[in-house]
């Protein structure tokens, strides 16, 4: 694989200019470029190793071995990823692939696949049919339908999130029961923007309604789900919100145009990141215990990282045309049009 094109030689002015400014964290950041993949059916088996990480770039599946060498790659009407599996549309169903691109199974369902945390969804706008599907073997775990349209999805363990645009939400099990059927009041418009689970699927965060638009904290006990936090957003936004728990589910996230604000969830106090012009995307990195923060400022994309304590250990430009960020244990992902960069990260 050629380690070449404007990502590569951006990662290393990013590299620069950390070292050329030091931030006033006191903790030391390397954050390395480690490889630039440029998207082609050419690049299909090039990787030595088994594959140990999928990303989704648009209607791209791409698999990379450890060390960052592409595996497979291929692209799709519609497709989603998971761990060690990617769905595609094919004909009038889906099919389920192993990450060499070998077929697991056919499922003759005509939906578009979704992947949540390693889970596996089929819906289907058109008639309101949304299906779980178990990724092993192709089966159907349970299938629902709704008349309103759904605008969340997430997962966790055995349970499903779903949030719906007339203001409801629901948590699904496994077996097809649901355990929990909610819908925040006291909005003028009731839909539900974002939500996410906690890793053991006990909490839940909703950002909900308009005018006004709430943040809301569930949590379960003996007698079900109770409202643990309640408050009103800093601004309304018309539009699907990132949400997600994050430093071992301490803190619940969600993004607030020009911030990432994190909730705590043991007590009533929130804490602001700021992005860099309008937040894009973030994410904590890994093990590093640091947040990646992608936003778009009015000369184009910004990269910063904050320890946990919210100090910035990293600001830097980003080169032009790219429109996504993921990360994927200490890596982050760039994402472009032709081409998809990735930096590692190590803190000290």
């Amino acid at each position: 694989m050629k380690i070449r094109g404007i990502v590569f030689f951006s990662a290393v002015l990013l590299l620069v200019n950390f070292f050329l400014f030091p931030r006033i964290s006191g903790r030391e950041l390397i954050l390395r470029p480690k490889a630039v993949v440029e998207f082609g059916s050419r690049i299909s088996g090039v990787g030595g190793g088994p594959p140990v990480m999928g990303i989704q770039a648009a209607n791209r599946v791409l698999f990379l071995d450890e060390d960052s060498r592409p595996v497979h790659y291929q692209e799709g009407q519609s497709v989603a990823v998971g761990r060690d599996w990617w769905a595609a549309v094919v004909g009038l169903g889906v099919e389920i692939h192993e990450p060499d691109g070998r077929l697991r199974s056919r499922i003759p369902i005509m939906a578009k696949p979704y992947a949540r945390n390693d889970h596996l969804f089929l819906y289907n706008d058109a008639n309101g049919v949304l299906h779980k599907i178990d990724p092993a073997n192709g089966a159907v775990l349970w299938r629902r339908e709704f008349l309103s349209i759904l605008t969340v999805l997430d997962a966790r363990g055995e349970r499903s999130l779903v949030g719906l645009l007339d203001g409801r939400c629901l948590i699904v099990e496994d077996s097809g029961d649901v355990s929990l059927e909610y819908r925040p009041e006291r909005s003028r418009v009731e839909a539900i923007y974002g939500g996410a689970l906690s890793s053991d699927g006990k909490r839940l965060a909703l950002v909900a309604g308009l005018e006004p638009q709430r943040f809301i904290l569930l949590s379960e006990s003996r007698n079900g789900f109770t409202l643990i936090n309640s408050y009103e957003t800093e601004r309304e936004i018309r539009r699907y919100v990132k949400v997600d728990f994050v430093y071992d589910d301490a803190l619940a996230a969600y993004e607030s145009d020009d911030h990432v604000i994190l909730a705590s969830v043991g007590k009533d106090e929130i804490r602001r990141l700021e992005a860099a012009g309008v937040s894009r995307d973030w994410s904590v990195v890994g093990d590093t215990g640091t947040m990646a923060i992608y936003g778009m400022a009015i000369d184009g994309g910004v990269l910063k990282l904050f320890t946990h304590h919210d100090l910035t250990l990293f600001e830097g430009s980003l080169p032009a045309g790219i429109w996504a960020m993921e990360t994927k244990g200490d890596d982050i992902f760039l994402i472009g049009e032709k081409s998809l960069g990735i930096l590692g990260v190590e803190v000290y």
